[in-house]
């Protein structure tokens, strides 16, 4: 025999030897395997589910989340009031406020200790009524007005704190008491009226303590599309025009001086406002007013006539026929939308 023929018989053997010590298959082998398949393709189909089921979650979380924070959309600081009272108004900020519902009562009072004598009082109804509510700081008479009739805003003027505040025995780092109540005169016009007590309407009656807050931090409203003229406001009354600082020649923020000589008459002034900001006049280089514009929806304001009387009380000495300067800055306005006219005292 060969030796190729040899070799091939040898792997014919070999095979046949092999192929005999193979076990048969096991009975359910195929159903075990295409079982074990069928597990693996279920885990593999249960777990996409649950992403898909995860993911819808997440979706109509978020959904809701947006929905909920456009419904409940945060009031801007300009807007926010508190039992009706406005938590920012006309340059003051609250910082206590005390109410009460005329069904339940007819008074309440409040403590505060003050830190500050730029304060204000202020007052307000639900409802009209025809009582009016009266308040008092320690047992002085401060306040009083109609009951449903606006609002009612007590503050000193400029310069005035101290001696607004004094005259109602009020001192830095004492406790004060505010008392308000529904008075039994109507619109509440007696500056020591009695506690009404007879039958009356329910009334949610709120009275607010409010400080001073600086007009570089006070919250304007948003500026709108357009602006009111500036020229649309009116003119007060009086004696000739001397002269007029205007914003449009000085600019928004600008700043503005004159000089004349001090008229027998005295000098007058006012302020005309289409935008938010605040006005500093000043006379000798002594400030003696700021006047201030709060929103939007154009305003005048007067200012104390500008006399050898009044400067003196401002720590300024001018007689009849001296030269006086009167200077003007302007701070926060966005616009040119200011202007201080001054005229001859009569």
């Amino acid at each position: 025999m060969s030796r190729t023929d040899h070799t091939t018989d040898d792997l014919r053997s070999l095979l046949v030897e092999r192929s005999t010590t193979v076990p048969p298959p096991r009975p359910g082998r195929a159903d075990e395997v295409s079982g074990r398949v069928r597990g693996i393709r279920r885990r593999r189909a249960a777990a996409t589910g649950l992403s898909v089921v995860l993911a819808v979650i997440a979706v109509v979380a978020g959904a809701g989340l947006l929905s909920s924070g456009h419904r409940q959309r945060a009031v801007p600081a300009y807007e926010r009031k508190v039992d009706g009272l406005p938590v920012y108004q006309a340059g003051y900020r609250l910082v206590g406020h005390v109410s009460f519902h005329t069904d339940d009562k007819r008074s309440a009072s409040l403590d505060f200790t003050p830190s500050t004598y730029g304060m204000a009082l202020a007052s307000t109804c639900s409802v009209d009524s025809k009582h009016g509510v009266s308040v008092e700081v320690n047992g002085h008479p401060v306040l009083s007005g109609s009951c449903g009739g606006g609002q009612s805003l007590s503050s000193p003027s400029f310069h005035d704190d101290a001696g607004f505040w004094a005259a109602e025995q009020v001192r830095l780092g004492q406790r004060m008491t505010v008392v308000a109540r529904v008075g039994s005169s109507p619109l509440g016009r007696s500056p020591h009226d009695t506690v009404f007590l007879g039958p009356m309407r329910d009334v949610t009656v709120s009275v607010g303590l409010y400080q001073r807050v600086p007009v570089s931090a006070y919250p304007f409203p948003p500026r709108p599309h357009r602006l009111q003229p500036l020229g649309d406001h009116g003119r007060f009354d009086g004696g000739r025009v001397l002269h007029t600082f205007d914003s449009r020649r000085i600019g928004a923020t600008g700043s503005a001086q004159w000089t004349t000589r001090m008229p027998a008459s005295g000098l007058r002034y006012a302020g005309f406002y289409v935008a938010p900001g605040a006005v500093t006049i000043s006379v000798n280089g002594t400030v003696v007013d700021r006047q201030t514009s709060w929103n939007y929806e154009g305003s005048g304001s007067g200012g104390p006539s500008l006399d050898p009387g009044f400067l003196q009380q401002q720590g300024v000495t001018v007689a009849i026929g001296d030269r006086v300067t009167i200077s003007v800055r302007a701070t926060r306005f966005q616009d040119p939308a200011w202007e201080l006219v001054v005229r001859a005292g009569r």
